[in-house]
């Protein structure tokens, strides 16, 4: 059986005048996925992508629930805060969270934000997105 699944990262976008490179090595993370504007989104499809954007966090398949993606990555987060407040001031910041609901017969996963969650969101003035997939059952 398919479960439920989610992911959650913290994304940086439209950014021209600096590279994914510049913002990997300031941070010192390794993104989980970037975007050049132009260039194909995934090998398998022809699509390309209209902006820039850098997206730290967890895959898909992880097995956490929000609460430990978000510990996971607030964890890391937060000691590079001056460096997120810099870009925050120049690009578009956000938490994503990607919902896949692809089982019927088990219960739908929460998302809480905690105080320190709103807190390190209001500090790097990062929007937060909630994206719910809802694919047919076969």
């Amino acid at each position: 059986m398919i479960k439920n699944d989610l992911s959650v990262r913290f994304e940086i976008w439209d950014f021209e005048d600096i590279t994914c490179d510049d913002i990997t090595n300031s941070l010192n993370l390794q993104p989980f996925k970037t975007y050049v504007k132009g260039t194909e989104i995934h090998e398998n499809s022809p699509k390309k992508s209209q902006r820039n954007g850098w997206m730290y966090g967890a895959g898909y398949g992880t097995g956490k629930d929000f609460s430990g993606q978000m510990e996971d990555i607030l964890e890391v987060l937060i000691p590079k805060l001056n460096l997120l407040k810099a870009y925050s001031e120049k690009y578009y910041c956000e938490i994503s969270c990607a919902l896949f609901l692809n089982s019927r017969e088990e219960s739908v996963p929460w998302i809480h934000l905690d105080k320190s969650q709103i807190i390190f969101m209001k500090e790097v003035n990062a929007e937060f997105d909630v994206d719910i997939y809802y694919p047919p059952l076969e």
